[in-house]
């Protein structure tokens, strides 16, 4: 499905028909591994990590590496997926805050009457759900995968909140970054543990959730280590106020946790 050219540094490219065939070609032989993996995943589905496989030292639950394993299996029998949404060759000017804290910075919480120290990339191509820069290296300090990125053109008010999932460096030393957007716009929000009751909170999140949105959910980035399935929080939002519930850990990196929670509006006798 996937095949390798030696001739150009570049990332594995699908095989079509259209593939023109040369001897410096390099495909995986991966008939082999479909019965290993699926013997691995049904002891896994017992719950039991096998001794033998080798992790690198790292301790992770069975249902963890299963769902690791499937994906695996997945990629070896069925079709990559296609792009979902078209990309369009676009030459545009981004202001960019790396990490959890630069984004925060931008939203009225933090509360930042510095000057803007923004970094300003080209977007060379973009799409519904992501977009691609090239960046000198020297330019990209502190870029990893899995990160996030806080984003807005030069043309619009408000910041779009976007997770780092591709990187990769070129001949002329340009680093190639592929960002997924979370949303195209977020709100700094104060947040409060309702088992506290008059404690001052050092809790602090961006609210993801777009204007017309009616799922009755919350999307809410938070620091890292924020979020417990066993705590509800409060939340003050465009001057109401809403119990949060959780629902699940949608995703943790290094610098941020990506939680979902049910969102119940309270009256004003509630919250006192």
């Amino acid at each position: 499905m996937f095949v390798f050219d030696l001739v150009q540094p570049t990332p594995p490219m699908r095989v079509t028909a259209e593939t023109t065939l040369h001897p410096a070609l390099r495909y995986i032989d991966a008939e082999g591994m479909k019965q290993q993996l699926d013997g691995l995943i049904k002891t896994l589905d017992k719950g039991i990590v096998p001794d033998n496989l080798n992790l690198y030292g790292a301790k992770y639950e069975a249902e963890l590496v299963r769902d690791v394993g499937q994906r695996l299996l997945q990629s070896l029998i069925l079709p990559p997926a296609t792009r979902r949404h078209p990309r369009r060759k676009i030459s545009v000017n981004l202001k960019v805050a790396n990490g959890f804290f630069k984004m925060l910075e931008k939203t009225e919480v933090a509360l930042n009457f510095g000057a803007d120290d923004s970094e300003i990339w080209d977007v060379e191509d973009i799409s519904a759900t992501g977009f691609r820069s090239v960046v000198p290296l020297a330019r990209a300090d502190g870029i990893k995968i899995g990160t996030l990125l806080g984003s807005r053109p030069e043309s619009i008010s408000h910041w779009g909140a976007g997770v780092i999932r591709r990187l990769s460096r070129d001949a002329e030393d340009n680093l190639h970054i592929g960002v997924e957007i979370l949303s195209p716009r977020f709100i700094g929000v104060a947040l409060f543990d309702p088992s506290q009751p008059g404690a001052e909170s050092d809790l602090v999140g961006m609210y993801l959730n777009r204007p017309s949105d009616s799922s009755g959910e919350a999307w809410l980035l938070m620091k890292p280590e924020t979020y417990t399935g066993s705590r509800s929080l409060t939340m003050q939002l465009n001057g109401k106020g809403y119990l949060l519930l959780p629902l699940a850990l949608v995703e943790r990196g290094e610098d941020h946790d990506l939680a979902r929670y049910r969102m119940m509006e309270q009256d004003a006798a509630s919250e006192e």
